[in-house]
């Protein structure tokens, strides 16, 4: 019988795709028996169908489908492929993988530490490359017949720390009895990422206990030419004004007895919250990007910048390209001015690691930070 294997998010570079492709042929071509199975769309799209094409009996693609499309699959998987290169400040996608009770193998770091059994960590693992190096941990489980089962305890303990039910115990402290909670975040499209998918079924759990909810925040740019655009944007996001007044109002109508921040440095910049007087907010930091000019080049934690500065940032940036050095410069504003409003208006910042409270801490010393790990709203 078939070893089942599944990847489902984007099919970009940080996503370690070029790795799983390079395995798949590898293991392919030395007569490995086994199955993949491919959910998600980005930039290696055209590779992906050609290597579904070029192995139809081994390679099965499906392009993008919603999350809850995918999970009754997803539970009947044997293993899930995770090779992330950048530092993921969460995993949200393995931590769904173990309630769907699927092991997963990938680099066992940042985030990611809780959810990989040191025999499925990449880092591990031999070979020059996360390519050679998954391609030896895939043959493994192959050649020894190495199924889910071994790794239940892992299971068990995830599915028991991370269900929605814990976590939201957790959240209750922070909320307005009877007051609405406002979301505001740069983007919140449902199949965005692993924020928005957060944002959205925090939304659900909440209103499932009766708690009024509103969300505030942007489609993404999709299509062929989505990265120059969401740079745009970021480009003017440094004096957003409609998205200032827009927000005011919508306080205003709401009678909103919290604001909850999540991702704000891609589109609605630090304006929003220096026009803000409401006395009751907080932040979630999901991922790096106001601690770093490029959070899906950050592969360790000592790439953070310790010294908040332009020249750790740039050198953070690590890029000697006149272009590349004034777009890090101009986050850098960007970022600084969210930062300075930050400590002004926000006293609560959530992060979802214990990995990143000394890194918000050394921004901001004297705000309360609190750990809240996702929960996910799996069945």
């Amino acid at each position: 019988m078939k070893i089942q294997f599944i990847y489902v998010g984007r099919l970009d570079k940080e996503k370690g795709i070029e790795h799983l492709i390079y395995a798949t042929e590898k293991l392919i071509k030395n007569n490995m028996v086994f199955a993949l199975h491919i959910y998600g769309k980005g930039q290696y799209d055209e590779e992906v169908q050609q290597l579904a094409s070029k192995y139809p009996h081994h390679v099965h693609y499906y392009g993008w489908m919603k999350k809850n499309d995918i999970i009754p699959y997803w539970k009947t998987m044997d293993f899930f492929i995770m090779p992330s290169q950048f530092l993921e400040t969460f995993g949200l996608t393995a931590c769904e993988s173990l309630l769907c009770g699927v092991p997963v193998i990938g680099n066992k770091k940042g985030g990611l530490i809780p959810f990989i059994d040191n025999t499925l960590n990449l880092q591990s693992a031999p070979g020059s490359t996360d390519g050679e190096k998954l391609a030896h941990i895939i043959k493994s489980l192959i050649t020894h017949t190495t199924t889910k089962d071994h790794f239940s305890s892992l299971i068990r303990q995830t599915q028991t720390s991370y269900s929605k039910t814990t976590r939201y115990s957790q959240i209750q402290a922070l909320l307005p009895e009877r007051e609405p909670v406002l979301y505001i975040s740069d983007y919140i499209n449902y199949n965005g990422g692993g924020i928005e998918t957060h944002i959205h079924d925090s939304i659900t759990i909440l209103g499932q206990q009766d708690h009024d909810t509103k969300l505030y925040g942007h489609q993404a740019p999709t299509g062929k030419f989505a990265l120059l655009k969401k740079l745009a944007i970021m480009a003017i996001s440094i004096f957003n004004i409609p998205d200032t007044i827009k927000i005011k109002k919508k306080i205003k109508k709401g009678k909103t007895g919290l604001i909850w921040r999540h991702s704000i440095s891609r589109v609605i910049g630090w304006l929003p919250v220096a026009c803000s007087d409401h006395n009751n907010q907080i932040i979630s930091h999901h991922e790096l990007g106001l601690f770093h000019p490029y959070p899906s080049k950050t592969h360790e934690i000592d790439q953070i910048p310790k010294a908040w500065s332009l020249s750790s940032f740039i050198q953070a940036g690590n890029s000697k390209n006149p272009i590349t050095i004034a777009s890090i410069i101009g986050k850098f504003c960007l970022v600084r001015l969210i930062h300075k409003q930050l400590k002004k208006k926000v006293k609560t910042h959530i992060v979802p690691s214990e990995r990143m409270i000394d890194m918000v801490k050394q921004r901001h010393p004297y705000a309360n930070v609190v750990c809240i790990p996702h929960f996910v709203d799996i069945e």
